[in-house]
């Protein structure tokens, strides 16, 4: 096995028996690492019992979702990551657009979702914040600065998506100029 992770890429083929997962490989990386034949089809059953779990906890869209949920969601699909790179040594470059694929969820949405699961601790989360107000919030250059406005959101020195946005656009300004 080599030391880097192969690269690989989940596409959906439509068959005439319906759509189908498979694993696409540069055709260099599959005559190196021979192993990753093997394991092709064991990563697409782990990646549809993925969609499946990410499926059943989503509702209609990731606005109508519980924000613990949605954490739980990213924290799966991180999961998901590393343990496909540390079990089969593959690296999958489009998983949030193959998830998007799978699910009907956009991939920005999905971007987001991971974030947040890295960005927040679950017990942090407040379900009165609205969906929307937590992904401006996630523009936020880093994880402090991600806090200090939730928590002046919380205090209600943050009103608006538009406080909260122009907030983040200030924000992210003075920590580039810092650079």
């Amino acid at each position: 096995m080599s030391s880097e992770p192969v690269p690989a890429q989940i596409k959906i083929l439509d068959l005439p028996q319906g759509r189908k997962n498979t694993l696409v490989f540069s055709i260099n990386d599959v005559f190196v690492n021979t192993h990753i034949i093997k394991s092709k089809n064991e990563i697409i059953h782990e990646f549809e019992s993925l969609v499946g779990e990410i499926r059943s906890l989503l509702n209609d869209k990731p606005s109508s979702t519980p924000k613990k949920t949605l954490w739980t969601i990213g924290r799966k699909i991180t999961k998901f990551r590393k343990d496909i790179v540390r079990k089969y040594n593959t690296y999958i470059t489009n998983l949030n657009e193959a998830l998007a694929n799978n699910l009907g969820v956009s991939e920005s949405q999905l971007g987001y979702i991971v974030k947040f699961s890295n960005f927040s601790l679950k017990r942090q989360i407040d379900e009165k914040i609205p969906w929307s107000t937590y992904m401006e919030a996630l523009n936020l250059s880093n994880k402090r600065e991600f806090h200090l406005c939730l928590q002046l959101i919380k205090e209600g020195k943050l009103k608006s998506s538009k406080d909260v946005r122009n907030y983040v656009k200030s924000r992210n300004l003075l920590w580039k100029n810092k650079r």
